[in-house]
């Protein structure tokens, strides 16, 4: 279980190359129930604005992570990934995801597509690709030196390398202030499961984690850094 000084460290340190700008606010809680209401083994969420001006919401439960290294993974699922992608325009995310679902059986992509196509069987193909999307964010580290990354453009390099490539490019434009959230509940390019916007929202599990009782609020913490 991973404490919540413990957390708030691995998010500050996760935050501060990422320069995050305060169109998106990232919360630390205990346990799972604090920020659903509902018992679980979920490791964090994402929950884009509604329309334009509304702030995305990131919140993760650390008591559910057996390490900080899966607290850093899920954090870069949730930031990296889902916010990361919505601050494309929806012609280029969607296009983005075309891309995925059309490397469904590329070797470096299929072991994704296979744990994703499970995990969310009930989704559409669109979500199913997010996921795949968000999971390769997981590993990649937005404070690696340019010299050191996989370059998006690099013809030599597996699909599964140029999409973290491109998020890495991402990262720094998120970084520098040229990229901030274009996409809400109302322009997402996913057909609407509902009417309610709290219900479009995206669910990372905590692969080592156990689900854990109990509502009492430890802490939280809100950064929303320009």
């Amino acid at each position: 279980m991973v404490r919540m000084q413990d957390a708030l460290r691995v998010l500050a340190d996760f935050s501060a190359p990422l320069n995050l700008p305060n169109d998106v606010q990232i919360s630390v809680f205990g346990h799972w129930k604090e920020i659903t209401g509902e018992s679980g083994s979920y490791g964090g969420i994402y929950r884009p604005g509604a329309r334009p001006g509304d702030r995305t919401e990131v919140a993760v439960a650390c008591y559910n992570h057996s390490t900080a290294e899966a607290l850093l993974r899920t954090l870069r699922h949730e930031v990296q990934g889902h916010y990361l992608i919505n601050t494309l325009t929806p012609e280029q995310k969607a296009n983005v995801l075309s891309q995925i679902i059309d490397m469904q059986s590329e070797p470096s992509m299929q072991p994704l597509w296979d744990e994703v196509s499970g995990a969310y069987a009930d989704q559409g193909i669109t979500v199913q690709a997010e996921e795949v999307f968000a999971n390769i964010a997981q590993d990649v580290d937005a404070s690696l030196p340019r010299d050191l990354r996989p370059a998006a453009t690099d013809r030599d390099i597996t699909p599964k390398e140029r999409i973290a490539g491109f998020i890495h490019d991402q990262c720094d434009r998120i970084s520098t202030g040229l990229a901030k959230t274009q996409i809400f509940y109302v322009n997402d390019v996913h057909p609407k499961l509902s009417a309610d916007p709290a219900e479009f929202e995206r669910r990372a599990s905590a692969k080592e984690g156990a689900s854990l009782d109990g509502s009492r609020r430890v802490a939280s913490v809100s950064l929303g850094m320009n």
